[in-house]
Parts: structure tokens; C-alpha cells; sequence
């Protein structure tokens, strides 16, 4: 199923800081949402004490795609920037751990990135 809704030449870029819960359901159910259906996942860590970064490192070892940073916290752009320097594919995918798309989504987003190439697209969350 993943292979249909798969992003491709995309990396998910997220920063995170005491995810392991959240109200969307926390870090492992956020990575379980969109890790398999892009090419590339960075998440950046800004100093998690809830367990997260812990928790990141397992779910590193379950998604070969998946790779984690850490970043001493200095602003959200100052993160986001960091982790779209990391990103070495032609699209970015910018979400926070608390934000979600949900599988069949994914596939929508790829019919209409192939359709249509545009420099961005912007998702009304």
C-alpha cells in the first residue's frame, strides 16, 4: 500500500521537542503516519526530557528512510531551516508532530504533484 501513496523525491522535515505525547497521538504515531509514504524523513529533536528522542532512535532502527538530529533550540525557522538543509530530494514535506495526513491523502498528493509540477503546494490543515 505504501509503494501507491508514496511520495517520491520528498522528505518530511519536522522539529520536535516532548512529542512522546501529544494531542494528535505523539511522536511514534506521528512517524507511523508519514514515514512510509516519503522518500526521506528528517526530524530534528530540540531538546526532548519527555522520552522522545529515546523513542526516536528506536522507531531510526524500524524505518531505513528515517534520520535523526538533534538541534539545540533557537527558533522555529532556526530548526525548520536546519532540517531543510538536510533534505537532499526535490520536495519538501513541512509538518509539525502534531499535524497529520492520513494515507489515502498521500496518494491525492502525489496524483496532484505529478499533474502539476509547481515550486509548492500548500495544504489547508
Amino acid at each position: 500500500m505504501a509503494a501507491k501513496n508514496l511520495l517520491q523525491d520528498t522528505s518530511l522535515c519536522a522539529i520536535v521537542r516532548d512529542e512522546i505525547m501529544n494531542p494528535a497521538g505523539g511522536i511514534r504515531d506521528f512517524v507511523a503516519c508519514t514515514v512510509p509514504y516519503v522518500e526521506n524523513a528528517i526530524i530534528v529533536d530540540t531538546g526532548s526530557l519527555d522520552g522522545t528522542r529515546e523513542a526516536l532512535e528506536e522507531l531510526e532502527a524500524q524505518y531505513p528512510n528515517l534520520k535523526i538530529f538533534d538541534k539545540k533550540w533557537n527558533g522555529y525557522a532556526d530548526g525548520r531551516n536546519f532540517s531543510i538543509k538536510k533534505a537532499d530530494t526535490k520536495h519538501i514535506l513541512a509538518l509539525d508532530a502534531d499535524e497529520r495526513i492520513v494515507r489515502s491523502n498521500f496518494g491525492k498528493l502525489r496524483s496532484i504533484m505529478t499533474k502539476h509540477n509547481l515550486p509548492s503546494y500548500e495544504l489547508p490543515i
